[in-house]
């Protein structure tokens, strides 16, 4: 009995490590990934699976989860994301996604932009905190400093690295519009809140000092328990997944409104663009041009809340 027992369990282990075997073979072949071109032929980029599947769940945490698609299409200055740039055992995403950086950086010298940047650095707001991923477009971020006194008098300011704690000089209101709040809701959270660390616990904890969401809070909470849930049952991300940049301001001014519309039309063309093409293929072509290759007119576009 013992002796079949025995053998029952290495015909098992057998078969495991053939299963292993067989899963290493797959990711370790190569597979070609297209960016395509709008004067030459499209340019084969020659990966591993593995490091094609890495590259994959970059993109989808920094394009569905985060709202880096809106820089890419060209409506967001400048787009952020919090993560240990190194590995730990503690959190398996993060190793996930410091791998599909690494394989960004690898291959991102094939899919380069003429108009977008992308660099780690140190968080501007706490001293050993995450890293930031940052992605800018850097003619949107010109544009809305063009008038800006003290950026005239120093244009080299949006090209210093750091950029938030040395270009932008860790001011709210600065940062607050690099990142698409719009000018008036950056100054109004910078006014509300810029002797935030000298304020009682009281104070802190009176709703009535915290400024309203641009959104209402129903659509904000309603896309995250969507991706919650299909986390949870294991299902992919799709683009129709993407959510909407949350930030708090004047719900009622005219910037936020314009804000709120811009987002909403840049959204739906995002969901359209990514309809039935290869989620990593169409996330590289969006990277390296933008709003160039959405291609689609405003009027299959209605702007409705996300659903």
């Amino acid at each position: 009995m013992w002796l079949k027992l025995s053998n029952f369990r290495i015909i098992i282990l057998l078969g495991v490590l053939f299963l292993w075997a067989a899963r290493e073979i797959y990711l370790c072949s190569d597979i070609e990934v297209s960016v395509g071109s709008f004067h030459d032929s499209p340019t084969a980029i020659c990966m591993s699976r593995r490091e094609a599947k890495r590259l994959e769940y970059f993109f989808q945490q920094i394009i569905i989860k985060e709202p880096f698609a809106y820089t890419l299409a060209g409506t967001k200055p400048a787009s952020i994301y919090g993560f240990e740039n190194r590995f730990t055992i503690l959190s398996p995403s993060n190793v996930r996604f410091v791998l599909g950086w690494k394989t960004f950086e690898k291959y991102k010298r094939y899919f380069d932009s003429e108009k977008i940047d992308c660099w780690v650095e140190k968080n501007w707001i706490e001293a050993g905190a995450k890293d930031l991923l940052v992605i800018v477009d850097r003619g949107k971020l010109n544009e809305i400093f063009l008038n800006n006194t003290n950026f005239k008098q120093n244009p080299q300011i949006l090209t210093s690295r750091p950029l938030f704690a040395k270009g932008l000089q860790k001011h709210d209101a600065l940062i607050g519009i690099a990142l698409g709040y719009g000018k008036k809701n950056a100054w109004l959270y910078h006014n509300k809140f810029y002797d935030y660390a000298n304020w009682t616990l009281e104070q802190k904890l009176d709703v009535s000092n915290k400024l309203p969401l641009i959104w209402d809070r129903e659509v904000i909470e309603k896309q995250a328990k969507k991706i919650w849930f299909k986390s949870l049952m294991f299902q992919s991300l799709t683009a129709e997944d993407i959510g909407i940049p949350s930030f708090v301001g004047d719900p009622f001014s005219e910037e936020s409104l314009q804000l709120k519309q811009d987002y909403l039309l840049a959204r739906k063309k995002i969901i359209q663009y990514y309809k039935n093409r290869n989620f990593l293929e169409a996330s590289l072509n969006l990277y390296k041009y933008g709003f160039l290759i959405l291609n689609l007119t405003s009027s299959c576009c209605h702007l409705d809340d996300p659903d």
